[in-house]
């Protein structure tokens, strides 16, 4: 849908909270949302209609992608790629350098280690993750 719209020359605001605190290097998509006591650090990238709700943390060169949700206290830590379409449940934490492929769904209070497959529905602790990764592997 949005496809569509923009050649028609749709303009797209981003809302930033005046509470919120933004690094001048970040780069910001249209229509994006930044919520209070948010802060995006160095080189950030967020992409097309994503949202970091209030009191999201978005370390060093961290990359987000298009029509992504990142909830309330979530952290992101430095060098991390989150692809399109993704969830991030409320107080999440997210290791360096970690991948989250397009599509997956981290559920709330979720601990990120390592990467997470596209369309993974990542629940709870590291470990889980783990061993339904295993799990899934063929042999």
């Amino acid at each position: 849908m949005i496809e569509k719209i923009l050649p028609r020359g749709a303009d797209f605001i981003n809302l930033i909270s005046r509470r919120a605190a933004i690094v001048p290097t970040a780069k910001l998509g249209l229509g994006v949302l930044i919520g209070p006591e948010s802060y995006v650090s160095d080189y950030v990238e967020i992409g097309d209609f994503s949202t970091a709700n209030n009191h999201v943390i978005l370390g060093h060169d961290v990359r987000v992608g298009r029509f992504t949700v990142i909830n309330m206290r979530a952290t992101v830590s430095g060098n991390t790629i989150i692809g399109d379409e993704v969830f991030i449940g409320s107080a999440v934490a997210i290791a360096p350098k970690s991948r989250i492929g397009d599509g997956a769904f981290i559920c709330i209070g979720s601990v990120v280690i390592g990467d997470v497959p596209a369309g993974a529905n990542y629940d709870r602790y590291a470990q889980e993750c783990k061993d339904r990764r295993r799990s899934l592997r063929p042999d």
